[in-house]
């Protein structure tokens, strides 16, 4: 049984039930307010299955701290984080669940009108090993109790009361001290309270403790195998006064993670979130958070995750930190179209063009094609890197960054600014969007050490095809291909055929759960930062293959139905581009436009050089002195 099987069923809970991916039952979402109804599509089932929604507005005026809304009390129904307040009736606020997401009203707390004001909501449904929620009333001389069996291990419970003003939001996490709790609304340190318990799976709002009236229940599982996909911890974070240094606190998951709450558990400081939604990778000022219980504190700079769990940062001594840690997306995509678009835009120059068709994608190539007044190759940008972190395909020139080149984090799709190279007024663009997925593509950020060593990925599969390139300085990119063996390398940045090298990969073929790199300082330069994307053959998606070329009309297999929609070619045993094409810009039976991968070329529009066919593409025997040369030996990534 593959991992992806395992954790569908681990996540499920019951032999033989319905799978259930993280992508089911947890969500994060942005989006600008709107000042009118506003259906927000989170491919979660709330209406059916129960769950509940936290959303936090993070820019423009600040009047709450948040709004929490649930299944088990309504629609329109919502409490502040920030308050002792009991629940609310907000007739415009979240206003109906759905199978799909939700649909919000014109409340300035969720949905202000402007392009400044900026949301999030977090989503939680109700499912096995993963999370649950419910009301209970706590009568006059009696406890009241609520069965988490559900959760296997519970790993944290937030307990609200609804009815009245004046009882404190508790947090109980299974990392605090015996008899502990914090003062959710307070930012509160762990302290001895006897208010509520948990033992073993049991919750317990204790009488004579607790406030007699309505409360609502949010508890979370605490899963530690490969196949969960929550975690609640404790990691201990050593730091000097210095908050202008990071220190980073390793938080260990078999998987990397997409969201993570945490807070200080022995000082009175802040509960603080974050997501890759919002923005949290490698940059510095592109780790977005915010304070679920403060109305104004959104900020930057803390922590960045890894395949293999997270990094955060404190500034202040010998620290405790409690955590609630969430799996990235899981699924294993089904069709090409899932994971992949292509975009063929012109620009006009103003910020906030959207682009693209996926939701949340995670990485782009783009490039103007004309070349009318650009001779620029592709731009490779990445959600992990962040909101304007750039690197070229045809250079060897060190990352850069500029904020209005492309941005991530404005909403589910891509956006771009009045920016020359990406937006340029009146020229036509082309982008290639990709999302991470296991078996088809991955994203890994390292440092190098300069000795050879390995770096986790999340492809779940051995990758086929690895490009690198150092962010730091002018080296060229590095490419790893599964037919050519591992004693060998590629260059994207030149037209050079492979080259036997144990100094790339130390000969050593990529497995399921990692990478080798070896010395060269393509690769691994001592202290300096490198950015790798991994890809593989995942059937019907995506082929990552070879072929002997004969200069003649040859099928090239891919095992598609419909055809290649992108196609990146290579010869390795001689000199060669690497020729890209993509059926917007047209795979037919006539001439193909290409561009080059390695060169600021214009479009070639004059050639036909490759054919259609429902299994992937063909080469025609017009190619023979190019992508089709007799006896020549190439390489490819073909998506479906």
């Amino acid at each position: 049984m593959t991992a992806i099987k395992k954790a569908m069923m681990a996540a499920a809970g019951n032999a033989g039930g319905d799978p259930i991916y993280v992508e089911d039952v947890y969500n994060c979402q942005v989006w600008s307010g709107t000042g009118a109804e506003l259906v927000i599509t989170t491919g979660i089932d709330l209406s059916g299955e129960g769950g509940a929604v936290f959303i936090k507005k993070y820019s423009g005026n600040f009047a709450r701290a948040g709004a929490v809304y649930d299944t088990a009390r309504g629609a329109n129904n919502d409490w502040a984080p920030n308050s002792t307040a009991g629940e609310v009736t907000q007739t415009q606020g979240l206003k109906s669940f759905s199978s799909t997401g939700f649909t919000l009203g014109t409340l300035n707390t969720v949905n202000e009108s402007g392009s400044n004001y900026r949301f999030t909501a977090t989503t939680f449904r109700n499912a096995p090993n993963f999370f649950h929620h419910e009301t209970v009333t706590k009568s006059a001389a009696t406890d009241a109790t609520v069965d988490l069996s559900i959760l296997t291990t519970v790993g944290a419970v937030l307990v609200k009361r609804i009815d009245a003003t004046g009882q404190s939001t508790l947090y109980w996490h299974r990392s605090f001290d015996a008899g502990k709790l914090s003062v959710f609304n307070a930012n509160g340190a762990q302290a001895t309270n006897g208010d509520i318990t948990v033992v073993g799976t049991t919750l317990t709002l204790v009488d004579a403790q607790i406030d007699d009236g309505d409360y609502v229940i949010y508890a979370w599982a605490h899963d530690t195998s490969d196949e969960g996909i929550i975690q609640c911890g404790l990691t201990t974070s050593s730091a000097s006064a210095d908050a202008s240094t990071e220190y980073p606190a390793d938080i260990p998951t078999p998987w990397e993670p997409q969201a993570l709450l945490y807070k200080y558990a022995d000082a009175t400081d802040n509960y603080f979130y974050q997501d890759t939604a919002m923005g949290w990778g490698l940059t510095l000022n592109y780790r977005q958070y915010f304070v679920p219980t403060l109305t104004n504190s959104f900020g930057s700079g803390r922590g960045y995750p890894d395949p293999r769990g997270c990094y955060m940062t404190t500034s202040a001594g010998t620290t405790n930190v409690v955590y609630m840690s969430i799996r990235r997306p899981m699924k294993v995509p089904e069709a090409g179209t899932e994971i992949f678009s292509i975009d063929h835009y012109t620009g006009n120059a103003t910020v906030g063009k959207e682009i693209g068709s996926l939701d949340y994608a995670d990485m782009a190539w783009i490039r103007t094609y004309p070349a009318v007044t650009q001779t620029n190759t592709f731009q490779v940008f990445d959600r992990l890197r962040g909101d304007g972190e750039r690197v070229r395909t045809g250079v060897t020139t060190a990352g850069s960054k500029n904020v209005n080149w492309l941005q991530f984090t404005s909403g589910p799709k891509l956006t771009i600014a009045n920016d020359s190279e990406t937006n340029p007024s009146g020229e036509v663009c082309r982008s290639y969007q990709f999302k991470r997925a296991p078996e088809f593509m991955d994203v890994v950020a390292y440092t190098g050490t300069g000795s050879a060593h390995t770096e986790a990925h999340g492809l779940t599969v051995a990758p086929e095809l690895i490009i690198i390139k150092n962010r730091d300085a002018a080296d060229a990119w590095a490419v790893y291909n599964s037919t050519v063996d591992e004693t060998d390398y590629l260059v994207l940045n030149t037209t050079a055929a492979v080259v036997d090298d144990a100094t790339f990969w130390n000969d050593t073929a990529p497995t399921s759960s990692v990478f080798t790199v070896g010395t060269n300082v393509a690769v691994n330069t001592s202290g300096e930062d490198f950015i790798a994307y991994l890809f593989a053959t995942l059937a019907g998606v995506s082929k990552v293959g070879s072929y002997t070329a004969d200069a003649t009309l040859t099928t090239i297999d891919c095992g598609f139905a419909a055809g290649a929609r992108f196609i990146l070619i290579k010869r390795t045993d001689s000199t060669g581009d690497w020729y890209v094409y993509d059926s917007t810009r047209g795979i037919v039976a006539g001439n193909d436009p290409y561009l080059l991968v390695n060169s600021s070329a214009a479009e070639v529009t004059s050639t036909d050089y490759i054919d259609p066919d429902n299994s992937g593409f063909q080469l025609t025997a017009a190619g023979s002195s190019t992508i089709n040369v007799n006896t020549g030996e190439y390489i490819f990534l073909a998506i479906a």
